[in-house]
């Protein structure tokens, strides 16, 4: 196995890639938008219950930016009854897997471990300057608002290797942010946690003061594209889940 290491040049992330979920068959719905869109796959989610309309404008908005990250600028994401958003991404066919990806919260945070035997105000915990993941506490330095942009690519590792990865540059509030934590922790593990799961845990090598690092580790430039997308787009505002898609030829 790799030794992980955290240092000036770049920071090594392995991914656990969770097996993607198929579309399955579920009950059909019929759309309440006349989007008019001819041809390609649409996606119906149902937003928790009680959002409310600035979160659920914003979630819409949310998915309608992945989705043009994702497949193309022509992708749209219409609000429906009974809190109901429908994403339309014409001209695509057989990406109805990546659908559940393109749906999840997208939160990240960049985090060291707490000191032992400190556990957290339920005031902390709420304003999520602490987490908690796996009776685990954490101390959170960066959240993905701390990142300016996330671009999906290949780059050749230490051995020659082609590699796919995730390079990331933080604004100037997360820069800070990021060289304090790497300066005030040299030796100590960074945990990085993307939707309550655990991603990597990098030991911190030296300050890092570029304001950038490289995820890398995805078995896929597809799957890297879709975590470029979260991270670039933010985290959804509400819950969603999805009840329906299909496509159109």
């Amino acid at each position: 196995m790799k030794k992980i290491k955290l240092s000036i040049l770049y920071m090594t992330m392995i991914l656990s890639i969770g097996a993607l979920t198929a579309c399955g068959t579920p009950e059909k719905k019929e759309a309440k938008v006349n989007d008019g869109m001819k041809k390609g796959t649409w996606v119906v989610y149902e937003v928790q219950a009680g959002t409310n309309p600035k979160d659920l404008e914003d979630t819409r908005a949310i998915l309608e930016k992945r989705a043009k990250s994702l497949y193309t600028p022509d992708a749209k994401a219409y609000l429906q009854e009974d809190d109901k958003i429908k994403v339309n991404i014409p001209e695509k066919y057989d990406i109805e897997e990546q659908l559940d990806e393109l749906a999840k919260p997208g939160k990240l945070f960049f985090t060291i471990k707490a000191k032992d035997g400190y556990e957290p105000t339920k005031e902390e915990l709420e304003s999520e300057s602490y987490i908690k993941l796996n009776e685990t506490y954490y101390k959170v330095w960066l959240t993905g608002n701390d990142v300016e942009k996330a671009d999906a690519a290949t780059q050749i590792d230490d051995e020659g290797i082609t590699e796919n990865v995730i390079n990331v540059s933080f604004n100037s509030e997360g820069a800070d942010k990021f060289s304090e934590m790497t300066s005030s922790n040299v030796g100590v593990q960074n945990f990085i946690i993307l939707d309550e799961q655990e991603v990597v845990s990098p030991m911190i090598a030296e300050a890092i003061t570029c304001g950038a690092c490289v995820i890398s580790g995805c078995d896929s430039i597809g799957h890297a594209s879709v975590i470029a997308a979260q991270i670039n787009s933010g985290c959804l505002k509400a819950e969603v889940k999805k009840v329906d898609c299909g496509t159109k030829k």
